[in-house]
């Protein structure tokens, strides 16, 4: 029983869901002979025996990133975007998001949704009416993009 903190530290490092802060680990030493009180938590509580270690997560390595390339400082509202594609792989989207960048004269964003096929979206623009975004889907079909389709999204102010 006196394992499963440490069992579940060690899942959390092997899943690469470690924490991004600074942990400290108490680990209770209990000589043979010594006296101890349980409390109401089952810990069991020796005086004067208590190490502590610092873990501090090692950032040197890549963490993962945020999906969304778009600024979350940004003020949104509800409007409109023209999808061009949709990836499973952000280093797939990241490409095809460059690729616009430079046909395009309008901003291109990756946006992220983890909950159906495809989750990196590459949109176009920042529309307010869905007439505009309909116009400019029908210019990007004439330019290479014959997939195209508007969506519903939260868009730059």
């Amino acid at each position: 029983m006196r394992y499963v903190p440490y069992l579940i530290l060690l899942s959390f490092l092997l899943s690469g869901c470690a924490p991004r802060k600074e942990v400290i680990i108490v680990k209770q030493a209990q000589p043979e002979n010594q006296q101890t009180e349980t409390t109401k938590n089952d810990t069991t509580v020796t005086p004067d025996t208590t190490t502590y270690f610092k873990f501090t997560p090692d950032t040197s390595q890549s963490q993962p990133e945020t999906p969304s390339v778009e600024s979350p400082k940004e003020e949104k509202i509800n409007g409109f975007r023209v999808q061009i594609f949709a990836f499973s792989s952000k280093e797939r989207a990241e490409k095809a998001k460059q690729e616009a960048e430079q046909v395009l004269s309008l901003p291109v964003y990756i946006e992220y949704d983890p909950t159906i096929d495809g989750p990196y979206k590459v949109r176009v623009g920042d529309f307010t009416t869905r007439e505009e975004a309909e116009k400019y889907k029908e210019k990007l079909r004439q330019e290479g993009y014959p997939d195209a389709f508007v969506v519903e999204t939260q868009i730059n102010k």
